[in-house]
C-alpha cells in the first residue's frame, strides 16, 4: 500500500522526520516516533517534537509553521544566545507506520525564522521556502541619505583597500558585545587630515562590522567610542550588535569602517561622491506654501 493510499484511508499512523541543516555543516535529525528511523542513510533520533498543521493560503505572511520542541533540545539551544550566523533550513519527511511500502514523502521545506521560548518548550517559527523568493520592487526613495549598502556593487567602495579595514587583536571582551583593542583607536594606515596623526576619532567604525578570523562570524558595530571632548574618548572600544559565542581577549578580528550615509561622509571619508545614492540637495522649503523671494 502506498503513502497516498494510506493517507486517504481511515487508518492513519503518521510519523514525521525533521532534518535541520545549514551551510556550515550543522545537521540535526529527529523523528516524532519512539525509535530510530533510517532514511537516505541518515539516522533520525526519537524526540518530543511536533508540528502544527500546514496551512495553505495565498497570503505569504500567514504561511508560518510552528515546530514545538523541549526548551533543552539541542536545536533550541542554537538560538538561546543569538541566532546562528548561517540560515537554518528544515526538511520534513512523512510516512505511515502501517504502510507496507515504507514510502516517505517530502512533506514541507523551509527555514527557521526565529524561536519563542516558554518555561518548558521552544516554539520554532518556520517559513516555507517560497518566502525566500520574495523580491523587492521599487526600493529607492527620494531621500537625502544614501540608500546603497556600504561596499556593495552600487556603492563601489573597495572593501579590500587598506584604509577601510585592519586586523586587530582584542585586549578585552565584556558580556560578549563590548570589545576593546588599541587597534580600534590607532592605525598606521589612517592619517587624520587635521592633525596628521594616526589616531582614529570615535565613530569611525560605527555602522561598520567585524569578522572573526577563526570562524568567519560577522557582527555589525553599533557604537565606537564616545562623542564629545577631543573626539578620541574611548576610541579603543566598540560595541557589536549581538554576542559571539567564545570570543575572548587575544582573538584576532577584522574590523571594517562604517558609513553615516550622508554626503559629507561619502566625500571626506570614502572619496566616493560619484556613487552617492541619495539626494542631498532636496529643497527644504515647499514653493507652494513658502513665499519665494529674489
Amino acid at each position: 500500500m502506498s503513502y497516498n493510499n494510506v493517507e486517504q484511508s481511515i487508518e492513519l499512523s503518521p510519523v514525521e522526520l525533521f532534518k535541520f541543516y545549514n551551510s556550515d555543516g550543522t545537521v540535526k535529525l529527529y523523528n516524532s516516533g519512539t525509535e530510530d528511523i533510517v532514511y537516505l542513510s541518515e539516522t533520525y533520533k526519537p524526540e518530543i517534537i511536533s508540528a502544527d498543521d500546514i496551512e495553505i493560503t495565498d497570503e505569504t505572511e500567514a504561511k508560518t509553521l510552528t515546530i514545538r520542541v523541549p526548551r533543552k533540545s539541542s536545536i533550541a539551544g542554537l538560538f538561546l544566545v543569538y541566532a546562528p550566523i548561517e540560515q537554518l533550513w528544515l526538511n520534513i519527511y512523512r510516512k505511515h507506520w502501517n504502510d507496507e511500502d515504507a514510502e516517505f514523502i517530502r512533506y514541507w521545506t523551509g527555514m527557521v525564522a526565529g524561536v519563542e521560548y516558554t518555561e518548558d518548550y521552544a516554539n520554532l517559527i518556520c517559513k516555507p521556502i517560497d518566502t525566500a523568493f520574495n523580491k523587492l520592487g521599487l526600493w529607492k526613495n527620494y531621500a537625502s541619505k544614501c540608500q546603497h549598502m556600504l561596499y556593495d556593487v552600487r556603492c563601489k567602495v573597495n572593501i579590500a583597500l587598506p584604509q577601510y579595514f585592519q586586523n586587530v587583536t582584542l585586549t578585552a571582551v565584556n558580556n560578549g558585545i563590548y570589545l576593546e583593542s588599541n587597534g580600534f583607536g590607532l592605525w598606521s594606515n589612517f592619517i587624520d587630515v587635521g592633525t596628521g596623526n594616526s589616531k582614529i576619532k570615535s565613530g569611525w567604525w560605527a555602522t561598520g562590522f567585524i569578522r572573526v578570523a577563526s570562524s568567519g562570524e560577522v557582527r555589525m558595530i553599533t557604537i565606537h567610542g564616545t562623542e564629545g571632548g577631543d573626539g578620541y574618548i574611548d576610541n579603543t572600544k566598540v560595541t557589536i550588535l549581538t554576542a559571539i559565542n567564545g570570543l575572548k581577549a587575544g582573538d584576532v578580528i577584522e574590523v571594517y569602517a562604517g558609513c553615516a550615509r550622508d554626503i559629507d561622509t561619502c566625500v571626506n571619508k570614502f572619496d566616493n561622491v560619484v556613487n552617492f545614492g541619495g539626494f542631498p540637495f532636496i529643497p527644504l522649503n515647499n514653493p507652494f506654501t513658502y513665499k519665494i523671494t529674489t
